[in-house]
């Protein structure tokens, strides 16, 4: 489990059979200021992630810390957003403050 900031959102498209495009975040991780991409689970939740946000990611849960189904290019998923739980914003349970 990690911290990050995030620069940008973006999409690829799945692997085939599949179609459709999968919503991303480009993230710089605190501890090794390096540069990744970090999947956004679910339906209309990357709209509650916008540039600036401190996102808590974990691991997406594929065989040996690999990438999971036809999810390209990450082997993370983001889980928080500046604290508030991503399931929680999604459902209209929390807000997030705009400051």
């Amino acid at each position: 489990m990690f911290k990050g900031l995030v620069l940008a959102k973006t999409s690829f498209e799945a692997r085939q059979p599949s179609s459709g495009a999968r919503k991303f975040i480009k993230t710089q991780i605190f501890k090794t200021k390096k540069v990744t991409y970090i999947y956004v689970p679910g339906d209309l939740a990357s709209q509650h992630i916008t540039q600036n946000d401190i996102v808590t990611c974990v691991g997406i849960g594929g065989a040996k810390s690999k990438t999971l189904g036809d999810i390209p290019v990450t082997c993370f998923r983001v889980i928080k957003v500046n604290g508030l739980s991503l399931k929680d914003l999604c459902t209209g349970k929390k807000t997030k403050l705009n400051i």
